[in-house]
Order: structure tokens, then sequence, then C-alpha cells
């Protein structure tokens, strides 16, 4: 465990977010469909063939599919709060500060429950709230903070 002198360095928290992010990121490279439009972003920058060589290579492995699908979502909402966490590092815990570190989580929870009742298009799935609950509380775990 990272202890709490380290936490407090502005650049551990930014490593710590950018890790989180890019595992997330090559989670969803590797075994997400390709029919998801982000696919077509990276063919329109050049990307495809790395992506290609990424997914013979490595797709074949063998996950939990709560790795392959749900795994990401905590892994971008640990990071986000990592990175929010570094910029406001140091300074007293303000109005704004907390605003910011509670809004993705709580958009990211509340898609899921509007997607549940039909007042937003998408597929609810339980499993992503508690992949957003669990990068919560890892979060809080790591940084033992007190907000």
């Amino acid at each position: 465990m990272l202890s709490h002198a380290i936490l407090h360095n502005r650049t551990v928290n930014y490593i710590i977010g950018t890790i989180s992010v890019l595992i997330g990121g090559l989670l969803y490279l590797t075994f997400r469909s390709k029919s998801l439009i982000m696919f077509d972003w990276f063919g329109k920058i050049g990307f495809t063939s790395q992506i290609s060589f990424l997914r013979e290579t490595c797709g074949n492995i063998s996950l939990y599919s709560w790795v392959k699908f749900n795994l990401p979502a905590a892994l971008w909402l640990f990071s986000y709060m990592f990175l929010i966490h570094g910029i406001w590092l140091n300074s007293q815990p303000s109005t704004i500060y907390k605003i910011f570190l509670w809004g993705v989580p709580t958009m990211a929870i509340s898609s899921e429950l509007l997607q549940f009742f039909g007042a937003i298009p998408g597929t609810f799935d339980y499993k992503d709230i508690i992949a957003y609950l669990a990068g919560l509380i890892m979060f809080f775990l790591i940084t033992k903070s007190k907000i």
C-alpha cells in the first residue's frame, strides 16, 4: 500500500490516474466490440493496424466478463478521482473541489439509474453501478480521504 506521505505528492496522483485510465482503455481496445464509435475515430487518425495487432495478440486471453465489460468503468472513475485529488492536493477542501470530486461519480451512477427507469437511452447494468462504487471505495481506502 502507498504511504500517506507518497499520496501527498501531486505527481503520484497523476501517475495513478493516468495508469488507471490507460489500463481501462486497453481493456476497451482489446476486448470490446469493434462496432463502438471509438474504433471509427481511431481508424480516422490512423491507428487501425496498431489496434488490430493488439486485438490479435491479446484478444484471445480469457478474462472474466466483469473485467472486460465493467472494470474499465471502475478504472476511469478511479482515475478521474485521483486526477481531481491531485489538482487540489494540499489545499483546504473547498466547495468547488467537492463539486468536481463528486460530480462525475454522481453523473455516472445517476445515468445507470436513469437507464433502468427508461428516462435516458442505454442499457442498464447493475454491474456498472458496482464497478463505480468499487472505484469510489478504492479511491477512499487508498487516500483515506475524509471528504
